[in-house]
């Protein structure tokens, strides 16, 4: 900042004293790299001295410094930060702060003018405070778990509901037999409009300090040209974003290149559209995924200002009911730069979505995640024609929406598909053992959680009983025989390896972190065992040993790092296969060494080698 005192050895000496990380103190060529720590357990000083000569260095950082309750409780603090010099980030993590910093920028000029990019994030904090608020939720409403006989697998955010959309066992007890009555929908409306009302008000107090910064930007002739505001759990959150915030955004449209916007439930509607085009926006992500009936003309006045767009990200309502499904996107823009596509949401306009993909022939990367019914004429895809994506490199299909995936391939396309992912979790995985077409595919991406790669146990004698004995066709069921089950997700990549005849690298995520089961041993929910050597040697099982697969990569984010002694004596590996990656809580490359006794597994450098990156940008290993 400008006037501010070279660093003195007093600096460093005050630092080591109050057990400061050294990267908590900026150095001379990075004046605006500052941290935000809770530099002493008192509250920070936010009074700036009249002459920054009049204060210690600490005590001017002090100015930036925010203070989270949970960071003595030893949680990730949410700070807000500043950083670089030229050309400055500003990342907002903690938006009850916003107001430090903006009196600072708006005193600072010259600070605002370097103001280049913007970025937000507002999270749902999770984990323990999330429990405990539901284990005393749980006390007040009496709800009695009993332990399931199988293992019962929920969405998370329902899993951390004080009362889970999944059939639980209840005790009964006389005390109970009296429940309160359901409120009318009067009540229900009431209650919304409530809500929503406090949302708005809540969000115009805290976009008041991030209005006035973009604003001061502008005044300042300053250059913004990215800015993001991520939000997590935006579905069920009330908070709408003021008019005067969107007309300070949208002034900076002829700057903006990158522009990423989460929008939260029912404030769609509220969005006012740009009043005028964002020329130079190479990049938009848009998700309004809580946009459930809403009208998304704004949002379709949106993409229709970004001409030069090369890369598009946008999500919206899956749901199948016509009600429930965003309105007005008309799927009538072009983007001749367009080389990147993400799309996810229910296909509520196949005609019309299928011209959008027609005139897009320069995409490369697409990731097709479009829900629909197969036997739905409303929503099943247009057939995809031979001219259409003809670009094609890397493509993602979604579980259940994989009945369309062999039209992607095809001699008569002839799209060069070199990287393809896929979601197995939802269903319709069967197709993949039926492709045909796909001798180019040199990355593939098998996208699952922990559980479907993991043998099930056979069902008890308990879930033999559960069948229906009192409609008379008892004796009959027991003279049928067993219905065969559908093949487990490694039996149809067995199937399927083969048909990838130019198969480079094969990487499977098992992950155990996005996904939450009862434990009727601890009568808890929680997370599955996370991935261990155990996984992959039952994976190995089902690769082929005529495969040309020279890299197998795992990953799990809970996953422990592998054990040396396996390491040290693989299992039966393809003769093929040359590298092993193990994507855990710790990233590891290794590399297979023959020996007459077995194949072990060393360690390439330090791990960090080529092949890391997005989805599409796999295969560094192979090549």
């Amino acid at each position: 900042v400008d006037g501010l005192p070279p660093l003195s050895s007093r600096t460093a000496q005050t630092a080591k004293q109050q057990h400061l990380p050294s990267r908590s103190i900026p150095d001379q060529n990075n004046l605006l790299k500052i941290y935000l720590p809770v530099l002493t357990r008192a509250e920070p000083t936010l009074r700036k001295p009249e002459k920054a000569s009049q204060c210690s260095d600490l005590e001017y950082i002090r100015l930036y410094c925010t203070k989270s309750s949970s960071i003595m409780a030893g949680k990730p603090e949410k700070v807000n930060e500043l950083i670089g010099t030229t050309n400055v980030t500003l990342k907002i993590r903690d938006l009850d702060k916003v107001a430090e910093i903006a009196k600072e920028v708006l005193e600072t000029p010259s600070l605002a003018k370097r103001i280049g990019s913007i970025d937000i994030e507002s999270r749902h904090d999770e984990g323990e405070e999330d429990e405990d608020e539901e284990k005393e939720e749980n006390k007040k409403t009496k709800v009695h778990r009993q332990p399931l006989d199988q293992t019962c697998v929920i969405p998370r955010d329902e899993a951390q509901s004080s009362q889970p959309s999944i059939k639980v066992a209840e005790t009964k007890k006389d005390t109970d037999s009296i429940k309160p009555p359901l409120p009318t929908a009067a009540a229900r409306l009431a209650a919304r409009n409530a809500s929503d009302e406090a949302g708005a008000k809540l969000a115009s107090k805290l976009c008041a300090p991030l209005t006035q910064i973009l604003t001061s930007i502008l005044t300042s002739n300053g250059t913004l040209t990215s800015f993001s505001w991520h939000a997590s759990y935006t579905s069920g959150t009330s908070f709408t974003r003021p008019p005067s915030f969107w007309t300070a955004l949208y002034a900076h449209a002829p700057t903006l290149q990158s522009l990423t916007l989460d929008f939260f439930e029912r404030e769609i509607p509220t969005l006012p559209p740009p009043p005028s085009a964002f020329p130079l926006l190479k990049t938009l992500k848009l998700d309004a995924v809580g946009a459930h009936g809403d009208d998304g003309a704004a949002v379709d006045a949106l993409l229709a200002s970004c001409p030069s767009l090369e890369s598009l990200q946008f999500t919206w309502p899956s749901c199948d009911l016509r009600g429930c499904q965003i309105q007005n996107i008309a799927w009538g823009y072009s983007f001749p730069l367009l080389t990147h596509l993400f799309l996810r949401g229910w296909n509520f306009a196949p005609l019309a979505f299928a011209e959008f993909l027609a005139r897009h022939g320069n995409v490369e990367v697409y990731r097709d995640e479009i829900d629909f019914y197969e036997d739905d004429e409303e929503s099943r895809p247009r057939e995809l024609g031979v001219d259409v994506l003809p670009k094609l490199r890397a493509l993602w299909k979604s579980g259940g929406r994989l009945a369309s995936l062999p039209g992607y391939f095809g001699g008569e396309a002839g799209r060069e598909i070199e990287v393809l992912g896929v979601d197995v979790g939802g269903g319709g995985a069967e197709v993949l053992g039926q492709m045909k077409g796909v001798e180019r595919v040199r990355v593939l991406e098998v996208n699952g959680s922990v559980l479907v790669w993991r043998v099930e146990e056979a069902e008890s004698e308990d879930d033999d009983e559960d069948e229906d004995e009192g409609d008379g066709k008892g004796e009959k069921e027991k003279d049928k025989a067993p219905a065969v089950p559908p093949p487990s997700i490694p039996e149809i990549l067995s199937t399927a390896l083969p048909h990838f005849t130019g198969l480079q690298e094969l990487g499977i995520a098992m992950e155990s972190g996005d996904i939450l089961v009862y434990k009727s041993r601890d009568k808890k929910f929680a997370h599955p065992d996370a991935a261990t050597e155990q996984d992959l040697t039952s994976l190995l099982t089902h690769i082929p040993s005529e495969t040309t697969i020279r890299t197998l990569r795992i990953s799990d984010t809970r996953a422990q790092p592998l054990p040396p002694a396996f390491l040290d004596a693989l299992p039966p590996v393809p003769a093929s296969l040359e590298y092993l990656v193990w994507e855990g809580r710790e990233r590891a490359v290794y590399r297979l060494e023959r020996r007459e006794c077995g194949v072990r597994a060393v360690v390439c450098g330090d791990g960090r080698v080529e092949g890391e990156g997005e989805w599409w940008e796999r295969g560094g290993l192979a090549r």
